[in-house]
């Protein structure tokens, strides 16, 4: 119930960084983080107040004046003030702009964490994300932009639950569109979104497969 879910979360953190040459920074990042649920024992009698790090070493990359990527990898430990057991395992990330051919700008996100859920059967899960958007300028007014994804989320039993096995769920997305611009500031076009999701949980895991068609209008300035 949604009682058992309400808590705070809190985190900490510090970056120390060094410039080694215009195009490269490199730095060191560890993190705090804190759970505090508001019914400390939830629904079914667990304690999932937790405590956890990470710590994470990157580097920031500019190879021109309209690129830049960021990349970062760790390790992250999560603690449980309630007897369930701790869990810890590599965490990374990557995330940027990236335009190596003036028309084609992509943006590629990846990242790793564990995280908080809210089966009652698992502890929490871990979420692997592979993302990529981009946008190609086919005119002056004319521009392709869609993306892709995959996301896997696994989980972990938690202790003391019979009968509960790993389970694993899969995500992914990919869409495609045409944005005419109006003016600079104005652009409108149609979207294609296809979407699926499976389970090594067949019976209560995620399972569909989903089509959008829809007209999109973008304003900024």
């Amino acid at each position: 119930p949604a009682s058992s879910r309400d808590r705070f979360e809190y985190a900490e953190t510090l970056r120390l960084g060094y410039h080694v040459g215009e195009s490269l920074d490199v730095y060191l990042a560890p993190s705090l983080n804190q759970v505090h649920y508001i019914n400390t024992i939830n629904a079914v009698g667990q304690d999932r107040d937790s405590t956890g790090s990470n710590l994470g070493v990157g580097a920031t990359w500019r190879p021109n004046e309209v690129s830049v990527l960021e990349g970062e990898v760790g390790y992250q430990t999560k603690n449980y003030d309630g007897g369930l057991a701790a869990d810890s395992g590599l965490s990374f990330s990557l995330k940027g702009t990236w335009s190596a051919y003036a028309p084609l700008t992509l943006r590629p996100t990846i990242s790793r964490s564990i995280n908080e859920t809210a089966l009652s059967n698992y502890k929490n899960y871990t979420s692997t994300i592979f993302a990529l958007d981009y946008t190609y300028v086919i005119h002056d007014a004319w521009t392709l932009a869609g993306g892709l994804l995959f996301s896997i989320a696994d989980y972990a039993v938690a202790d003391g639950v019979q009968g509960a096995t790993p389970r694993t769920d899969y995500f992914m997305r990919g869409q495609i569109g045409l944005l005419y611009s109006i003016k600079p500031e104005i652009q409108i076009g149609p979207f294609f979104e296809y979407s699926r999701a499976s389970s090594t949980a067949p019976t209560n895991g995620p399972s569909y497969d989903r089509q959008i068609y829809s007209i999109r209008l973008i304003a900024k300035r």
